[in-house]
């Protein structure tokens, strides 16, 4: 392992140095035909620094990228807001109101000694979470998410942070923004395919909105979509997502007419999460289940 002593951020042409050293590669392996061997030496003796796409070119040749060579470079760490973010996307559910409470903390902390508008947007996040879980009132929840949609809606385009802080919100508006939000992480979706976890997201932002068509009662609507994710997911071997859309598609199936069949279905869904170990899931799948039958009139449109 590379080893910086020193309990500071890392130099750029420090843990350039560092890197060819350990990989075992000479000076010129690396840097031929992009530098004079003067401007190598100004550069891993910290006296200069590289233009981006000299960077670029040399972080390449050690088949490495830019994130990987940044989190060297801090000390094997990620920067206290990737880490905000982190903490923030590892909360999973809005029904965790005590890591929500604990992180709002952490990022008042961050906040006062710095300007961050990504990070702001967290706080509005959280704080909206946090009063929906509390009152149940979406209408006050919203004053919080409204301003995170202004921010964003200024721009002309769309980045990594702004699809996740989207699609993570999207379903607290009225219908009007609701479809145009949409249609813009669709259109990133596309863009970004392939990038990152983008395509997870894309995954849980569709069947998110198959969830609030199903609290419509518009379950016929999810159909089509839904069985593009179970294609999607499948391939992509996210077993909790693989049953929570098959328990979706399930209840449409039930509502087709196929009573005992789906009454079937639905045990050995439930049994299946309980065996991936996602009890509290599991839980909750048979209580819907029970609660989606009891409902003596449902309108479907």
């Amino acid at each position: 392992m590379i080893e910086n002593n020193s309990g500071e951020r890392w130099e750029i042409g420090e843990t350039l140095k560092a890197i060819r050293l350990n990989s075992g590669m000479k000076q010129t392996e690396v840097y031929s035909n992009v530098m004079s061997r003067a401007h190598l030496q100004r550069i891993e003796k910290n006296a200069q620094i590289p233009t981006y796409p000299l960077l670029l070119n040399v972080i390449h040749k050690f088949s490495m990228d830019v994130n990987e060579f940044e989190y060297i470079r801090n000390e094997y760490s990620f920067s206290e807001t990737q880490k905000l973010f982190h903490k923030f996307r590892n909360i999973k559910t809005t029904l965790n109101t005590d890591a929500m409470r604990n992180l709002i903390q952490e990022v008042d902390n961050y906040l006062l000694k710095n300007k961050s508008a990504f990070i702001q947007n967290l706080h509005y996040i959280l704080n909206g979470y946090l009063i929906l879980q509390e009152t149940n009132n979406i209408d006050k929840a919203r004053k919080y998410f409204d301003p995170v949609w202004k921010n964003i809606q200024k721009k002309e385009t769309w980045y990594y942070n702004d699809i996740i802080l989207m699609s993570n919100i999207f379903y607290m508006f009225e219908d009007e923004p609701l479809q145009f939000i949409l249609n813009q992480l669709n259109k990133y979706f596309k863009l970004y395919a392939g990038f990152a976890d983008i395509d997870r997201i894309s995954r849980i932002t569709r069947f998110n909105y198959c969830t609030l068509l199903r609290l419509q009662n518009r379950y016929f609507e999810t159909e089509s979509i839904l069985n593009e994710l179970l294609t999607s997911a499948t391939k992509a071997r996210e077993g909790t997502m693989i049953l929570e859309i098959k328990f979706a598609l399930n209840q449409i199936h039930w509502l087709k007419g196929f009573k005992n069949a789906s009454d079937f279905e639905a045990e050995r869904i439930i049994s299946s999460m309980e065996l991936l170990g996602d009890i509290k899931a599991s839980e909750d799948m048979k209580k819907d289940w029970e609660k989606f039958k009891g409902e003596q009139t449902i309108s479907i449109h």
